[in-house]
């Protein structure tokens, strides 16, 4: 805690602190408005000044392209016969190429002609479906020929720098006879706009109409979408101010336009270094106060140090008391509050002097009746916990023994149930076993009938095979009589032959033999075809009759199989209707006895839960006094904790007591 003498010192520096603060505040917001006001008027002047560098420099450029709309050789070249149009060029061109080499900054200069004609120098292919009439120079300039057009700055293709062009039309009279322009490249307004510094670690800028960034230290290319970009490019005042952030940075921006083209200059500046001098300012301010803190708290410290001595040495006889020694006094001969404190600080002492003594009588009875009272305590609870023990003990056993028994009463209950599912499944066994042995039955009469179908199948495959080894035979016999009718259509075919040609030697009174001889042998051939064809079906019959024939026999082999098969199965039908009839005994016995033992296990149950109710009640008793005894323990606990807290308590009051000496 402070002293008095500091705090003293304390409240004449901060008030010297608070005056002085206020002063190099108020001093550095004055100083700081006035760098303000001196930035921004410096500010616009420099942003002026590069604003009418770039007119001049455009109008210098301007003069020239409007000196060549003027130009009579270019005036003539345009209005030339095609023929004489050549020559005329190769004038101006020659006048091209000074200009050029004159302006390095100038990349190319070029005529169109209203024709649709274009002249370059120097010279680019550029196809020869170009129009130079449908570019965007040509139709500004065509559009407004008093003026000299300037277009938005673009990329070249083939340098990747900005370059603008400037256009203006070729008159004759009211006619439009062309436009002539030049390309220009931006590199010299980078010199321009760079060839001097706006100050305070600031920068100039230059960004067209449409947001490009022309001049500038860290952006290039579109900008439009730049929020402080957007801002001033948009903004419908030809000039002006204002204050914005950029990477953490307060920084102050002043801007103006290019009258020719539209384009916005500016200046921008770091607002941390404009402030420079009067940060300044406020350190040596800063600096100042601070001496004159030190000086006055000096002289303070002098004057509180007369006036705290007294005070010092009565502190320290107050501590002594706090320690306990409550045997001294203090002398002083000041009348001023000081002493009177010091006069009603020997009162106090006394006073507390004779109440420690009566207090230390008092402890030294509450301690004896204290440890008594402990001694006691102990003694009854360790009594009380060999009972709570045992009978804890006695509990734990009557509540295992209950849920054993809770137990052994669920398995007979789960038995039970278990052994009225056999008796019921027993039931369903007897049923199915009965249902067996009238579907073996059922088997065994089918088994016989299918015997008997057997036979009768046996019987119709025998007259099967006996018509088709009959078919067989016809079949033969038939292919006999074909080949009897195929030999005599042999025969008539060859007489038919001979008499064709015995009609051919009669001549003219044997052309009627012969045409009937022709006729005959025109059916001996279609009989002799027809044959053949019967002849070809019977041997396809008499293939299907052998393959008949050989199925018929493998019939006949499974059949015989079949039948064995038959008998076979009705020995095995036989043989489980004598084991059904065994299983349907043994079951009839299996049931008598789950009777048996169902009849038994409804005592088994009642008893179990006879035994179960018996030691419920036993735990529940065991419980009962366990936590009477247990609530026994916790009232003899507490009167020991009690009797503890009394002997601490008067153990930590007779130490204190001790401390004082009196």
């Amino acid at each position: 805690m402070k002293s008095i003498q500091a705090k003293v010192i304390t409240l004449i520096c901060t008030l010297l602190l608070i005056t002085l603060g206020v002063v190099s505040t108020l001093t550095y917001f004055q100083v700081k408005q006035q760098v303000e006001e001196n930035v921004r008027i410096e500010g616009e002047s420099l942003v002026q000044e590069k604003t009418d560098l770039i007119s001049l420099y455009l109008e210098n450029f301007a003069s020239s392209l409007d000196r060549y709309s003027q130009d009579g050789r270019i005036i003539d070249m345009l209005e030339a016969a095609e023929e004489e149009q050549e020559a005329a060029w190769t004038i101006v061109n020659e006048d091209f190429q000074t200009f050029n080499s004159l302006n390095e900054h100038i990349a190319v200069t070029y005529i169109g002609s209203n024709e649709g004609e274009f002249f370059t120098e120097p010279f680019i292919d550029v196809g020869s479906d170009y129009d130079p009439r449908t570019r965007p120079w040509y139709i500004a300039a065509e559009e407004n020929p008093a003026a000299v057009i300037w277009t938005e700055p673009y990329e070249d293709a083939s340098t990747g720098e900005y370059v603008v062009t400037a256009a203006k039309a070729v008159t004759s009279g009211t006619t439009v006879l062309g436009v002539v322009s030049f390309d220009l490249y931006l590199e010299n307004l980078t010199s321009i706009i760079n060839s001097s510094s706006p100050g305070y670690d600031g920068y100039f800028f230059l960004f067209d109409q449409s947001g490009i960034a022309l001049v500038h230290p860290t952006l290039n290319g579109d900008q439009a979408d730049h929020p402080v970009v957007s801002q001033f490019i948009q903004s419908e005042n030809e000039n002006g101010f204002m204050d914005y952030q950029s990477e953490g940075e307060n920084r102050l921006l002043y801007y103006d336009t290019v009258s020719e083209t539209g384009w916005r200059t500016g200046a921008v500046f770091l607002h941390e270094n404009m402030m420079a001098g009067a940060r300044d300012i406020r350190t040596t301010i800063i600096v100042i106060a601070l001496a004159a803190i030190l000086l006055s708290g000096g002289i303070a410290y002098i004057f509180s140090r007369r006036i705290t001595k007294p005070i010092v040495a009565l502190k320290k006889e107050v501590s002594r008391v706090a320690n306990g020694d409550l045997t001294t006094t203090m002398n002083s001969t000041s009348k001023d509050e000081i002493g009177q404190l010091t006069n009603d600080f020997n009162v106090m002492v006394g006073s507390m002097r004779e109440l420690v003594e009566s207090i230390q009588a008092s402890v030294e009875q509450v301690n004896d009746s204290a440890e008594s009272l402990s001694a006691v305590s102990e003694e009854t609870i360790a009594s009380s916990e060999e009972v709570a023990n045992a009978i804890s003990e006695v509990a734990s056993g009557s509540t295992q023994q209950a849920e054993d028994v809770d137990g052994a009463k669920d398995l007979t209950i789960e038995l039970s149930n278990q052994i009225e599912k056999v008796d019921y499944h027993s039931d369903e066994l007897v049923v199915l076993s009965k249902k067996a042995t009238e579907e073996n039955q059922k088997g065994s009469t089918q088994v016989a009938l299918l015997q008997e179908k057997t036979k009768a199948f046996n019987t119709v495959i025998g007259n099967v095979e006996s018509v088709v080894e009959t078919l067989a035979n016809r079949i033969k016999e038939v292919e006999q009589v074909i080949n009897t009718i195929n030999d005599i259509s042999n025969q008539t075919n060859l007489l038919a032959l001979n008499a064709s040609i015995e009609a051919a030697r009669a001549g003219d009174s044997g052309r009627g033999f012969a045409v009937v001889a022709d006729e005959v042998r025109k059916l001996a051939e279609q009989t002799s075809q027809a044959t053949e064809k019967v002849r070809h079906t019977i041997e396809g019959i008499e293939a299907e009759t052998s393959k008949v024939v050989s199925e018929v026999h493998s019939t006949k082999t499974i059949t015989a199989e079949q039948n064995t098969a038959v008998a076979a199965t009705e020995q095995s039908f036989n043989e489980i209707e004598y084991v059904v009839g065994d299983i349907i005994q043994a079951i009839n016995l299996i049931k008598e006895e789950v009777r048996h033992m169902n009849e038994r296990k409804d005592s088994v149950v009642a008893s179990i839960e006879n035994i179960a109710a018996i030691s419920q009640q036993s735990a529940a008793a065991a419980e009962e006094v366990t936590a009477s005894t247990e609530e026994q323990m916790r009232a003899l606990a507490t009167v020991s904790d009690s009797a503890e807290v009394l002997t601490d308590a008067s153990e930590l009051l007779t130490e204190r007591m001790n401390r004082f000496k009196v």
